[in-house]
């Protein structure tokens, strides 16, 4: 391990914001949008005329770009004279372009041209209150840069079907008796059947995505080509702001350190390359997801991924470094025995992924002020990622990815996982001998150390046990515990729905396992690296099928009976076993040190009592008699004990 940032990769200049540029200005001029045209003022790439056709009449703009362009919004300015409610100061007042907060770099001009396009267009409640008043018949407005407004029709939607079909349209083609031939000369019977595979792929690459998906459907060839030598994916994999590929910069995701964890910058698990992280200082994920501006420099990484073997090779060492790094630099926040280093560090942005996998997320974000007469506001954001988005999928194959690819070619990760899990199955289960189970689980995929249900039901227990400081803290009534030989359906049903996210996430970890750990699928290390490497990082599409199908049940788990078939153990062979299975669990937490000691049963019962009365709870076999008491006597009594169980 090394308390050393890892050595930069080799620097690039900021040129890659005005390869941006150009590169949006040649996709809106060589693959335009209907009613929309783009024409540049100038060789300085400043300024560019933009004008917008809609069924209420024709509207120029000027776009100018600032220097630091796309990190910053481009102006559009109305030069057509109009009384269009959403005009402001002759500024168009439209998301993407007058609300810096709603702008994100990953929009291009085209986007832009787009949105603004639909927003000029839309049906509004101001449009019903203010209609559209055409330009005044008998003037135009005249660009010079574009010729809108020169011809000499002088009607607006006339000189602009001049300028689109000027523009636009094809030419008459050559008639092809016009053409002489020499007749003695004869081509080789060739056909597009007979161009090599190269050749095709150039043409593809240079093809839109649309176009590469009509050509799939009308050919199956190309259907061939496209799905071997990954095309649409390699498109794909880009960074958001610079729009380059993995083969003209190194692409990663950005990681930040919020106390107390360790996550990703960009929750969608968008690319980002090393020249936009280091050299443009981009802190903002592309829906605006920013880092806390409080927190200093050292606590903001970008990691590399490994997209492709040439890709991998320019970057594993800052990778391996890098993860080295975290490992040291942040004490405490990643509690894990030492011998795991940097394999630690990919436990927790895994056990992160998963959790927001199964969970939904809520969030608040700040909002700046529109202008000068808004207010700064909160949003309130709820994402539901119950369901396995393709984003976090591959975030999770990702870090799986870099596991697989540190672990072939430093052999002491495997050493060390074989460690972790045979300490493990040695009865060094506590907290104390492993502080998060993720650290567990992670070493579990490469491990080759054999397990059987007994390392599972081992595994179950303690994640029973770890979670009942949190349970103690919700339901203080099962600190009180029943006779023995005593079914409680009470503490059997609220031990499960109370702990209900993180059995969950111990069956997906279970099901991840079971589909691509390669001591379970018969495969190599090597062999699934490489097999990754072939995919360009993502699952495939049987292992992708089979995650799927594995939440949906995951889903429709709704009692530890469930709970344990999933894990591939027998459920308790009576409610009574079970339930003295549970108390068990109690008071182990107890004796750890984990959960604050019980009081008095005397006084548990008081508590477990008011939760009986207050959510109407069946009376339990075995429990004493309750007492004639009302339930405001029964909520005075505990709240006069004072007694909350929390955690030590």
């Amino acid at each position: 391990m090394s308390s050393t940032q890892p050595e930069p990769l080799e620097a690039q200049p900021p040129a890659a914001l005005g390869k941006r540029l150009r590169r949006d200005i040649g996709e809106i001029s060589n693959e335009p949008y209907s009613n929309v045209i783009f024409h540049l003022q100038d060789d300085s790439l400043t300024e560019a005329c933009l004008v917008l056709k809609t069924s209420r009449g024709v509207v120029h703009t000027t776009m100018r770009f600032k220097p630091d362009y796309p990190l910053s919004a481009p102006v559009a300015l109305v030069d057509s004279p109009d009384s269009h409610p959403d005009f402001l100061d002759a500024c168009l007042c439209v998301l993407v372009s007058h609300y810096g907060t709603d702008y994100t770099p990953a929009y291009t001009i085209k986007t832009i041209a787009i949105l603004l396009l639909a927003e000029i267009a839309a049906e509004t409640a101001a449009s019903a209150q203010f209609p559209w008043r055409s330009y005044p018949r008998g003037k135009t407005y005249e660009c010079h840069h574009c010729g809108l407004g020169t011809s000499d029709s002088g009607h607006f939607e006339l000189a602009f079907t001049n300028r689109w079909n000027e523009l636009y349209t094809t030419p008459t083609a050559t008639k092809t008796s016009a053409i002489l031939r020499p007749s003695r000369l004869k081509a080789p019977a060739k056909t597009i059947h007979d161009l090599a595979v190269e050749i095709l792929l150039l043409v593809l690459n240079h093809l839109p995505v649309e176009d590469i998906l009509r050509f799939s459907k009308a050919w199956g060839r190309i259907a061939r080509i496209n799905e071997k030598h990954m095309v649409i994916r390699n498109r794909e994999l880009q960074c958001f702001i610079t729009k380059e590929g993995y083969k003209q910069s190194p692409l990663g995701i950005g990681l930040q350190f919020r106390i107390p964890r360790l996550s990703f910058l960009q929750p969608g698990f968008e690319l980002i390359s090393y020249a936009a992280f280091v050299d443009l200082g981009v802190r903002q994920s592309i829906y605006d997801h920013g880092f806390d501006h409080d927190l200093g420099n050292d606590m903001r990484y970008w990691l590399p991924l490994p997209l492709a073997v040439e890709h991998w090779d320019k970057v594993k060492d800052y990778a391996s470094q890098l993860l080295d790094y975290l490992s040291v630099k942040l004490p405490g926040a990643l509690t894990m025995p030492m011998r795991l280093n940097s394999m630690g560090v990919l436990a927790t942005l895994m056990s992160d992924t998963i959790f927001k996998l199964i969970t939904d997320v809520h969030t608040v974000r700040r909002v700046a002020p529109r202008d000068a007469n808004d207010y700064p506001r909160l949003e309130h954001q709820t994402a539901s990622l119950l369901h396995p988005s393709e984003k976090a999928i591959q975030s999770l194959f990702s870090l799986f990815h870099i596991l697989l690819c540190l672990a072939v070619d430093k052999p002491e990760y495997v050493e060390n996982a074989n460690n972790v899990v045979k300490s493990f199955q040695a009865g060094q289960t506590s907290a104390k001998d492993i502080p998060r189970l993720e650290h567990l689980l992670v070493p579990l995929l490469i491990s080759d150390v054999k397990t059987d249900e007994s390392f599972t039901a081992s595994l179950v227990t303690e994640v029973i046990t770890r979670n009942v400081p949190a349970l103690l803290t919700t339901h203080p009534g099962f600190s009180f515990m029943e006779p023995d030989n005593t079914a409680s359906t009470y503490r059997i049903r609220h031990t499960f729905w109370g702990s209900l996210t993180q059995y969950r996430a111990l069956m997906f970890a279970h099901l991840f396992q079971r589909i691509v750990r390669p001591a379970a699928t018969g495969k190599t290390l090597e062999q699934s690296r490489d097999a990754l490497f072939a995919e360009r990082g993502l699952p495939h599409s049987a292992t992708a099928a089979a995650l799927a199908d594995g939440v949906r049940q995951i889903r429709g788990v709704r009692s530890f009976d469930g709970f344990y078939r999933f894990m591939g153990l027998a459920p308790a062979a009576n409610a009574r076993d079970f339930s003295a299975f549970l108390r068990n669990t109690v008071r182990a937490s107890m004796t750890q040190g984990c959960s604050q000691q019980a009081p008095d049963q005397r006084e548990a019962f008081v508590l477990r009592l008011n939760a009986e009365v207050f959510y109407g709870l069946p009376r339990m076999e075995g429990l004493p008699p309750r007492p004639h008491w009302s339930s405001w006597v029964a909520w005075v009594m505990a709240w006069w004990m004072g007694w909350v169980p929390r955690r030590s």
